[in-house]
């Protein structure tokens, strides 16, 4: 029973991340629901290294990962870096936002592999 609110959590940000690869025209919907490739595809929409997502399993080095993959990735899409960093540690409803929002990215598509 415990299993069915995380579950849930994952597929509605699963589908938020994919909301905003859309903006960039970045992935399909469904490659947003492969659990770590999503992470690699926000990391494209970003335009930063995917190697960050290996951040993500250094305890305490994971906060400062998503506070600069999540201010990055607001960043390209014309907000402010450290508000949208720092605001995805609140549920992730900054990334809520980016997704449901009007932003549009702010420069072009030449992200590192």
């Amino acid at each position: 029973m415990s299993m069915i609110p995380s579950l849930l959590f994952y597929l509605i940000s699963s589908y938020a991340m994919s909301k905003i690869g859309a903006k960039f025209n970045i992935g399909s919907t469904v490659q947003y629901f492969i659990p770590f490739y999503n992470l690699v595809l926000i990391c494209r929409c970003a335009q930063i290294s995917a190697w960050w997502v290996l951040g993500l399993f250094i305890p305490l080095l994971n906060l400062g990962v998503i506070v600069y993959l999540y201010g990055t990735l607001g960043k390209q899409l014309g907000k402010n870096f450290w508000l949208y960093g720092l605001g995805s540690f609140f549920f992730g409803i900054t990334i809520f936002i980016m997704a449901w929002d009007n932003s549009r990215p702010v420069t072009a598509n030449n992200y590192p592999n």
